[in-house]
């Protein structure tokens, strides 16, 4: 119930929500009909600093940067479930993403509308490199296999440091 309240407060879902469930959101669809949501936890930001800590020197991830102090207010730990897109919607486009446990799967889209696996992935990458340039729209389909714990870095917050970065270029 109270996830619930957090979707609707954090507007994920439309301001037309009109009931909670205990597992579903009722949402109004355009004809007028209420429909259930399913609610799943899909992304959760952790408040761990330790945890967090640990994962950026775990995975040398301030040797990506010159100076880790500059940019560690940007950093927050992310965590996705299981079979969860990664920038499917917007909010998930304001991070890049070092990918530090669990596994994912990379698909791309063919012209003829099929989904092709490109790569899996269970170990250090990053992701976000086109989101950090502008690109609104995901190149690829990034799916989450496992639960996955991300080192996220706000875009918005960070873009203009980053792209003066020699090392991080």
């Amino acid at each position: 119930m109270l996830y619930c309240k957090l979707l609707y407060e954090k507007k994920i879902w439309e301001k037309d929500t009109v009931k909670e469930g205990k597992d579903s959101i009722l949402q109004r669809k355009a004809s007028g009909d209420l429909i259930p949501v399913i609610v799943r936890r899909t992304m959760e930001i952790l408040e761990q600093e330790a945890l967090l800590e640990s994962m950026i020197r775990l995975h040398h991830i301030g040797e990506y940067f010159s100076d880790l102090a500059v940019y560690r207010p940007g950093f927050k730990l992310i965590s996705f479930g299981r079979n969860t897109y990664l920038y499917s919607r917007p909010e998930h486009r304001k991070c890049a993403y070092f990918l530090v446990e669990g596994r994912l799967s990379v698909y791309a889209r063919a012209e003829n509308g099929e989904q092709m696996l490109v790569r899996c992935c269970d170990s250090f990458i990053f992701l976000g490199d086109m989101e950090l340039l502008g690109y609104q729209e995901p190149s690829n389909m990034i799916r989450t296999d496992t639960r996955c714990l991300f080192v996220a870095l706000d875009i918005p917050l960070l873009k203009g440091r980053l792209m003066e970065d020699n090392r991080f270029l």
